[in-house]
């Protein structure tokens, strides 16, 4: 006798699981079979992950009733399909909000932010060039940046993606650039920090954070690149003085940290801090987006099972540890 179905987080999902719950829409799409009939392509979520989901003999009005960032109410059950776990639903509803427990649906870092916010608090407190501790102290004393920087994911996917996100991500670049700082010579130390500092703060416009993370009508128009410089200037003009030259030091690394036209940035990084910051933004990204694809995989395999879109569609290797 199978046992009976039940909510599961969708990083406990196993192969021919039974299971029923309330899930959120990542995105959905309907879509045409070989034979005529519809069927729905859903991407269904909660806090701990993303899991690939068909339904099918599906039909327009169905769609239209279950929208990107709507909750459902579903049953089916898992099967393997190329490597990885995906579920097959049986039944599909709209799930009423007065049914759905948020904390359930909203990654959170697995740091204390109180204890984060310390953090950079302390590395702020560090730098020795008055003019950037200006500047600093003034994005200190910003509680409605603030208040969105503690909370803000670094991203929708792939690292950081969670409440708290981009607090941990700036932390862990900004401990990297003060290690890096002090090895080189050729870098200004604070004005590495100030940079990794600022490096993502255009996020805190860009991403709405709710029940899922999104972009918002601006970030999708302007972009965190825009954005950042955007802040930086409303702070530099809040204090006053603060050098012309420097102030452009410091937009060349939130305009070019992205490395490369590739990848959105609209200047190459042409600045020792700048080069370094890029590199530095990128190793940490690497390694928690390592992590993350680690810890979802539940393949036996010393490799993952999936084909990593952040790492160029490679398998990664988690080790003899793992199998």
């Amino acid at each position: 006798m199978a046992a009976p179905a039940k909510q599961k987080y969708v990083n406990e999902l196993l192969e021919n699981e039974l299971l029923e719950g309330i899930y959120l829409v990542r995105s959905r799409n309907l879509r045409t079979a070989r034979n005529g009939s519809l069927y729905l392509q859903l991407e269904l979520a909660d806090r701990t992950g993303a899991i690939k989901a068909m339904y099918w003999n599906a039909s327009q009005a169905l769609a239209d009733q279950i929208g990107p960032d709507g909750f459902v109410r579903i049953k089916g059950k898992t099967e393997q399909y190329q490597g990885n776990v995906q579920l097959v639903i049986t039944s599909i509803f709209p799930a009423d909000e007065s049914e759905v427990n948020p904390d359930d649906f909203v990654p959170r870092t697995r740091f204390d932010v109180e204890e984060l916010w310390g953090r950079f608090q302390g590395l702020v407190s560090s730098l020795k060039d008055q003019d950037l501790v200006r500047v600093m102290t003034a994005f200190v004393e910003d509680k409605d940046l603030v208040d969105k920087f503690r909370q803000a994911p670094a991203a929708v996917s792939n690292h950081h993606a969670c409440v708290g996100g981009l607090l941990e991500h700036t932390v862990s670049v900004m401990e990297l650039a003060d290690w890096l700082g002090g090895r080189y010579q050729i870098l200004d130390r604070d004005m590495l920090m100030v940079g990794a500092a600022f490096h993502d703060i255009g996020k805190t416009e860009e991403l709405a954070f709710g029940a899922a993370f999104r972009y918002t009508d601006s970030g999708m128009l302007v972009g965190h690149l825009a954005q950042g410089m955007l802040i930086l200037e409303r702070l530099a003009a809040r204090i006053g003085g603060f050098p012309a030259e420097r102030l452009d030091l410091i937009r060349h690394m939130i305009l070019s940290h992205h490395g490369s036209h590739e990848f959105g940035a609209p200047t190459l990084p042409v600045t020792a801090e700048a080069i370094a910051l890029n590199l530095l933004d990128n190793i940490d990204a690497k390694m928690e987006g390592f992590r993350l694809a680690v810890e979802r995989d539940q393949s036996a395999d010393a490799w993952t099972a999936s084909y990593e879109r952040m790492f160029n569609q490679r398998r990664i290797f988690k080790g003899k540890a793992a199998q």
